[in-house]
């Protein structure tokens, strides 16, 4: 997450991609939350990863952030994918 404002950013256009940025973080780990669920249920990766129908280095992937989560592997975690879209707010001129 970038740190410095440019000086011609309005502020509020930045609280809202900070919190849209956070917000994509608090759903990648319900992802993990439920994968790591899965795993303890079924025991091992192997095991998870043979329930939910996906290889082991899928799941290992989905595990460590390294690859995005399909639709198919959401459905079957009872999540699904939402995206916001915002106008962005008009610059003031300087």
């Amino acid at each position: 997450m970038r740190k410095r404002v440019k000086e011609n950013r309005n502020t509020s256009t930045f609280f809202i991609w900070q919190s849209a940025y956070l917000c994509a973080q608090i759903a990648a780990m319900d992802i993990i939350t439920e994968l790591l669920k899965q795993v303890k249920r079924a025991g091992s990766q192997q095991a998870a990863a043979a329930a939910l129908g996906i290889s082991a280095q899928y799941l290992n992937d989905l595990l460590r952030g390294r690859r995005d989560a399909s639709e198919a592997i959401l459905d079957k975690l009872g999540l699904r994918r939402i995206i916001v879209r915002a106008k962005k707010t008009p610059q003031n001129p300087s």
